[in-house]
């Protein structure tokens, strides 16, 4: 048994041994010290104990370090462990397993430094709580089998020089050397090469002496730089796909994908590389499931999962019919599909909550259909549903009991949810195919944290059974992390690559240093007191500094260059994941090595020293390719339609649709014609347009109370105060969130200082609430055909027969003021048309702006206090002029439509527009738009169609 150790070959070595000679492997071991321990392990017979419990262990300790808290208090770790637990556990566990490594054997006396004494107390505690070994248990037991038991290695070859081991190692390995088994070092290779990176290999080894060189730019030591590193993945891959004789060994880092996903794409076989990050969406899951149990909700967090792409709830999508559009054989129609997770995010995202009325509809009535569905497949023979499974997961996840994140939640809770994700996940993961399995192995990784969470729940003490929402969010983060993922397995024919410079440990002709950047430097800074290194070295106990640390970085990053013969090509992109980065250290070496550095750099943007690729090494380079692009033309001014008779007006138009008809035709005719509608966007709504429906729906709620105007102002105040949190809860719970309290306390003192005004203008004036939120349809043809609809937000009357129409917007004053200055405010001039119809009289109308509790009008005849936009004018008349102008302008588009003519009006269009428009028909109709549709979903769609 040969044993090659490496500090970092736990991780991919090349060439392990055999893979360049063909040779056996048999009896070779690449270990790093992970690896080295579960070897001897293994053949000493103290194999078995578990690898995954970390997380149990810190846990352990944390209760050791509750219970020393308990008898002293004033310990030095004591304001720490009140800000975080958990974090302050895990530091101390790993100094304790330190001291152990580095020989102490924790007995103390009148000497010994008082951290050091704590720690020894910890220590002799822990061992009461029968915390599992660790990694520093388990190794001092192996170094301790070793002083009776063979060792079955025969001999170790070593990568970094003995004097640069941690101090535990070296004992290890003294151990073995004592029991007579050589031990030998990785000798570096030796070229009889004078290119350029030979001088710089030299002035590795004597930097002073070399320093200010020129380069001979001879192609064997380049940069490749590039703006971005997916600008430099794909121009690798495509550079290697044209020089297949090109193999060299790459150096990567990270465990990114970028690099391979360039090769998949250019069809080179892929690395298979595990891909490390903590963002994917299965892991997600772990810190969104909590939120169920806590109230107010996090609508973000509810939102995230339902749209997870893979979660434990239902995403079978059902069919939804055009009921009125029956097929001869009696098949109905299939418009859309929809699934419960759809439902449920769509009103998540408009109105934040899990309680409102409308999500609690909706979604019974998709059981509804559901069951309905699960009929006919079943008569059909098709797929089943299982009805009942689908809304016990439901019922799962959105009718448990929540507790307030202000108090305290069971831990019982927290283990059912972590054991039903645990359970899922690998159920999951069994029941695809073997060849899916490797697409979906994040499922196992995440079915493992969740057991780990719920095992380290279980392991708390009896009094401890209950948690606070910063407890358990610590739970989570301290099992979340990272686990290298395989999307696809290494192919045929791919690049040899390795992740650390220090495990490229054999001699190869090329090198491509990936991302030659600086990686998240390592900071080394002593834990321990001069006093306590003192006491310890006396003690006999050896801890690695961080000096020693240093140097072993230092001489592992050098190795790569020592290890190449003929190229060297060093990729330093500026930007990775769309932040700036800096270069590697060791460019700076080569700036100081090589006073012409800049000349080997190739810019593979500007194409700047391209030529040595070319000329030096003879290689094939990827050209840039131009994409044809499609430019947007300029809009026509109309869009023809050759057959008319298929444009068919809705039978109802109501104020929305009716306003895209006279100004923007086109957009009428996308939206409401064919029914074109951008999808809807899973994100919370705005918060401005949120506070505008809270106060829509809470005005509602108010006004429709028995007596309301009899109300006192402290009785409408405690009424909202009451009302407004059940609101909240159902339809605005993101101003509950933690942080919003400022936001939600203006919010309310605006709603009660405006509901109190508007309760006080209606009631001084005299006028009585008749309906609110009311839809009124008009009795005759106001507009030809069609019946027109409104849903009127407040309609008032006297007892003369006098009615009023309010229009209750949360802000927006100086646009109503101007809206009605311009004798623009069609709205209110429809709805009071709509009346008039009713009553033979004309109301009045006014918008009430919610957020300032402005009454905006024509005049003060209904409200005194109201301010004032026309009053010198006959508000009768001024109606009359803009309903007729509403008829002549409805004439006139439904004239055009019927002659197959939809208007664009855009700035590029309205000089042709106006051009074309007869002076008398400007005179009758509504004064049309000069600027482009706000909020218009059409406008790539208008410049395409030409």
């Amino acid at each position: 048994m040969i044993v090659y150790f490496g500090l970092d070959f736990d991780d991919v070595v090349y060439p392990k041994y055999g893979e360049l000679s063909q040779s056996s492997t048999l009896g070779h071991h690449y270990n790093g010290p992970k690896g080295i321990l579960y070897l001897l392990e293994t053949h000493l017979g103290l194999a078995g104990y578990p690898n995954d419990i970390d997380h149990l262990r810190i846990e352990k300790f944390r209760q050791a370090l509750t219970k020393y808290l308990a008898i002293k208090p004033d310990a030095f770790f004591k304001n720490s462990f009140h800000a975080d637990q958990l974090a302050t556990a895990n530091t101390l566990l790993e100094r304790r397993d330190e001291l152990l490594l580095a020989g102490w054997n924790f007995k103390t006396d009148d000497t010994t430094p008082i951290r050091l004494k704590t720690l020894a107390q910890l220590h002799s505690m822990a061992k009461e709580e029968e915390m599992l070994p660790g990694y520093a248990e388990r190794f001092m037991d192996v170094l301790h089998a070793l002083t009776t038991k063979d060792s079955p290695i025969d001999e170790v070859w070593l990568n970094e020089p003995f004097h640069l081991l941690p101090p535990h190692l070296q004992r290890l390995f003294d151990r073995l050397k004592s029991k007579n088994i050589p031990f030998k070092t990785f000798e570096k290779p030796t070229y009889q090469t004078t290119n350029d990176l030979a001088k710089f290999r030299t002035y590795l080894s004597n930097p002073k002496a070399h320093t200010g060189k020129l380069l001979d730019k001879d192609g064997s030591l380049l940069i490749l730089k590039s703006k971005r590193e997916t600008d430099a993945a794909t121009y690798l891959a495509k550079f290697f796909k044209s020089n297949t004789d090109f193999n060299p060994v790459c150096l990567i880092p990270e465990k990114n994908r970028a690099l391979d996903n360039a090769f998949i794409q250019e069809g080179l076989p892929s690395l298979g590389i595990l891909s490390d990050s903590l963002a994917r969406p299965m892991l997600q899951m772990l810190k969104l499931v909590s939120a169920f149990i806590w109230k107010p909700i996090d609508p973000f967090k509810i939102l995230e999962f339902v749209t997870l792409p893979l979660k434990p709830l239902s995403n079978e999508q059902i069919p939804i019919y055009r009921k009125d559009d029956a097929q001869e054989d009696g098949e109905k129609k299939i418009i859309a599909f929809k699934s419960l997770s759809d439902i449920i995010a769509e009103f998540i995202a408009k109105k934040p909550g899990l309680r409102g009325q409308e999500l609690q509809r909706a979604v019974n009535g998709f059981f509804v259909d559901l069951e309905e569905e699960a009929k006919l497949r079943k008569t059909k023979g098709g797929e089943q549903l299982n009805v009942g499974e689908i809304r016990k997961e439901y019922r799962f996840w959105f009718d448990r009991q929540q507790y307030d994140t202000q108090d305290t939640a069971p831990v019982a809770d927290f283990i059912e949810i972590y054991r039903y994700i645990q359970k899922w996940a690998k159920a999951t993961f069994d029941s695809k195919k073997d060849k899916e399995k490797i697409n979906f192995s994040s499922l196992l990784v995440l079915s493992e944290q969740a057991r780990r969470i719920a095992d380290m729940l279980e392991t708390l003490p009896n009094a401890e059974s209950e948690l606070t929402y910063l407890q358990a969010e610590r739970i989570v983060r301290t099992i979340y992390q990272s686990s290298p993922v395989m999307f696809r397995t290494r192919e045929v024919g791919a690049l040899p690559y390795v992740h650390h410079p220090s495990t490229l440990v054999g001699k190869t002709d090329h090198l491509v240093w990936w991302n030659f950047i600086h990686q998240n430097p390592p900071f080394y800074f002593n834990k321990w007191y001069k006093k306590e290194l003192t006491y310890l070295e006396n003690k006999g106990a050896k801890l690695q500094l961080p000096y020693e640390e240093s140097q072993v970085e230092l001489w592992q990053r050098l190795q790569p260059f020592y290890y190449t013969q003929h190229h060297a090509i060093l990729i330093m992109p500026e930007k990775v994941n769309g932040e700036d980065v800096s270069p590697h250290p060791l460019f700076g070496d080569l700036q100081a090595a090589f006073a012409n550095i800049e000349e080997v750099v190739i810019d593979i943007d500007s194409r700047k020293n391209i030529d040595i690729l070319t000329e030096k090494l003879k290689l094939n380079l990827p050209q840039k390719e131009l994409l044809d692009g499609r430019l947007l033309h300029q809009p026509k001014s109309y869009i023809k339609i050759d057959r008319p008779i298929l444009i068919q007006a809705d039978q109802k138009e109501s104020y929305s649709s009716l306003e895209s008809l006279f100004y923007y035709p086109y957009k009428w005719f996308f939206k409401y014609q064919l029914k074109l509608r951008k999808s809807a966007l899973m994100s919370i709504v705005k918060e401005h347009t949120l506070l505008g429906n809270l106060a829509h729906s809470l005005f509602e709620l108010l006004l429709k109370e028995e007596e309301v105007l009899t109300w006192s102002a402290p009785k409408i105040h405690k009424w909202i105060d009451k009302q407004v949190f059940l609101l909240l809860e159902r339809e605005g719970a993101t101003l509950l969130l933690y942080g919003k309290e400022p936001d939600r306390a203006a919010f309310i003192n605006k709603i009660k200082f405006s509901a109190t005004n508007l309760l006080r203008l209606i009631k001084i004036n005299g006028w009585t609430i008749r309906k609110v939120e009311k839809e009124e349809q008009d009795k005759e043809e106001m507009l030809g055909p069609i019946k027109v609809i409104g849903r009127i937000d407040l309609e008032l009357s006297k007892a003369n027969g006098e009615r009023a129409v309010v229009d209750l917007k949360w802000r927006g004053a100086t646009r109503r003021k101007d809206l009605i200055r311009n004798k623009e405010d069609l709205q209110l001039v429809m709805y009071a048309q709509l009346l008039k119809k009713e009553t033979d009289t004309l109301p009045h109308t006014a918008f009430y702006i919610i957020e300032n509790g402005q009454m905006i009008a024509r005049n003060t005849l209904a409200f005194k206090e109201a301010i004032e936009i026309l009053p010198q004018e006959d508000y009768q008349a001024v109606h009359d002029e803009i309903w007729k102008k509403m008829q002549a302008t409805y004439a006139w588009r439904i004239e055009q439509l019927q002659s197959g003519q939809i208007e664009v009006r855009t700035e590029e269009t309205v000089d042709e527009l106006e051009d074309d428009m007869e002076y008398e028909l400007l005179k009758d109709i509504l004064a049309m738009k000069s600027k482009n549709a706000p909020y218009d979903d059409y406008t790539t769609l208008i410049s395409m169609l030409f």
